[in-house]
C-alpha cells in the first residue's frame, strides 16, 4: 500500500524543510550515556511518503489504500518502460481481452510500439474499456453505438507515453481505415488484436480467450442444434445440394480470416463439408454413418477476405463456434 497520510493530524501543506545536517543513521540512542535515540521527524517521513508517491505517479498507477503490491506494480512498469523503445511494427504484446458485461470488455495488459513505432505504450495492469462512455476507457470521440457493428480496440497514449489507456472504435485501421475520435491529449496508437461485436440488441456476445488468438463464443453446445437454435447460428437442418457460399461476417470480424466452426447432426448417412470460399477440392468432409446417427465436429477454416466459407450436404446445422485473429499483429 502507497498511500498518503490521512489521518486527522495531518496538515494540508508540507512544512518548510530545514537546511541540510550532519548526515547519518539511526540510533537507539544510550540513556546511560546520555545519547538520544534518532527522531525520523516530519521532514524524514515527508520525503519517503514523497519518494513512493512519486513512483506511483510516474507509472501511471493510482494509489489504492487496500493494495500492498502497488510499489511492486510501479517498478515493474517502469522497468519495462525504462528499456530501449522495441521499434519492431510486430512487437504487440497486449492481451488477453476478456468479456466483462454486455458494453465492457477488458484487457489484462498493454504491451506494444505506437503504429508510427516510436515510443512504446506499457501499462501492466489491466484496462477496462466501457463502449457506453467515451474517450479515455471508452468508445471513440467522433463515435456512437450502433447495434450489429464491429469495434476494435485500440491501445493509446499521449506524445511520450506516460500515459497508456485504451479504446474502442469502429474504425478497422488494419483494412485500410484512418483513426479518428483520440482523446484529448493522447495522440499515439495501435489497434490490438480483437474485435467485439454489439448484437441486435446493442449487447456484446460474451467470449473467452482460449491462447494464440483464438477467442470463443461463451455459448452452450447444446444451443446449437436444429430444435433450439443458438445465437451464432449460421444454418439449422439445411440441405445444400452443392456448395454454397455461408457469410460468417456476424460473427467472425475483417481482422480474422480464419473461422472455427462447429456442425452437428443426428442423420445416418449423411455428409457434410466446409472448404474455403472459392476453393475446388471437396473440402473438410464430417460424416455420419450407418449405426452413428449423430455428428458434432469442431474445425477451423479459412474464410474468404469477406468472412465467406462454402458448404455442402444434408440437414446439418452449423455455428459459428470462434474466429482467429490473423490480420492485426
Amino acid at each position: 500500500m502507497v498511500f498518503q497520510i490521512d489521518a486527522t493530524t495531518a496538515v494540508a501543506t508540507e512544512p518548510t524543510r530545514t537546511a541540510l545536517g550532519t548526515v547519518g543513521h539511526f540510533s537507539n540512542g544510550d540513556p546511560g550515556a546520555g545519547v538520544p535515540a534518532t527522531i525520523p521527524g516530519d521532514e524524514w517521513f515527508n520525503m519517503v511518503q514523497n519518494e513512493l508517491l512519486n513512483t506511483l505517479s510516474e507509472a501511471g498507477i493510482t494509489p489504492d489504500k487496500a493494495d500492498d503490491t502497488q510499489l511492486a506494480q510501479a517498478v515493474n512498469a517502469l522497468i519495462a518502460a525504462s528499456s530501449s523503445v522495441i521499434t519492431s511494427p510486430y512487437y504487440n504484446d497486449s492481451a488477453p481481452f476478456k468479456y466483462v458485461s454486455a458494453s465492457q470488455i477488458s484487457i489484462a495488459r498493454i504491451a506494444c510500439v505506437d503504429s508510427t513505432n516510436s515510443i512504446n505504450m506499457i501499462k501492466a495492469t489491466a484496462t477496462t474499456i466501457d463502449i457506453t462512455a467515451s474517450g479515455v476507457g471508452g468508445l471513440a470521440t467522433t463515435a456512437s453505438e450502433s447495434n450489429n457493428t464491429w469495434y476494435y480496440p485500440y491501445a493509446i497514449a499521449n506524445a511520450d507515453g506516460t500515459l497508456v489507456s485504451a479504446m474502442l472504435s469502429p474504425i478497422n485501421v488494419a483494412n485500410s481505415g484512418t483513426l479518428t475520435g483520440l482523446p484529448s491529449g493522447y495522440t499515439k496508437y495501435r489497434q490490438l488484436p480483437f474485435a467485439v461485436r454489439n448484437d441486435g440488441s446493442g449487447n456484446f456476445i460474451p467470449f473467452v480467450y482460449s491462447g494464440i488468438g483464438e477467442y470463443i463464443y461463451n455459448v452452450k453446445m447444446s444451443e446449437h442444434n436444429s430444435g433450439s437454435p443458438g445465437p451464432t447460428n449460421i444454418a439449422v437442418a439445411a440441405t445444400y445440394n452443392s456448395f454454397t457460399d455461408l457469410n460468417l461476417s456476424n460473427f467472425v470480424p475483417p481482422i480474422s480470416q480464419m473461422a472455427i466452426m462447429h456442425c452437428s447432426g443426428s442423420h445416418a448417412g449423411d455428409t457434410f463439408a466446409y472448404r474455403a470460399d472459392g476453393e475446388t477440392h471437396g473440402g473438410t468432409e464430417f460424416r455420419t454413418t450407418n449405426g452413428s446417427t449423430d455428428i458434432d465436429n469442431i474445425v477451423k477454416i479459412p474464410t474468404s477476405s469477406s468472412q465467406v466459407i462454402e458448404a455442402i450436404g444434408g440437414l446439418f446445422t452449423s455455428n459459428v463456434f470462434g474466429f482467429v485473429v490473423t490480420e492485426v499483429m
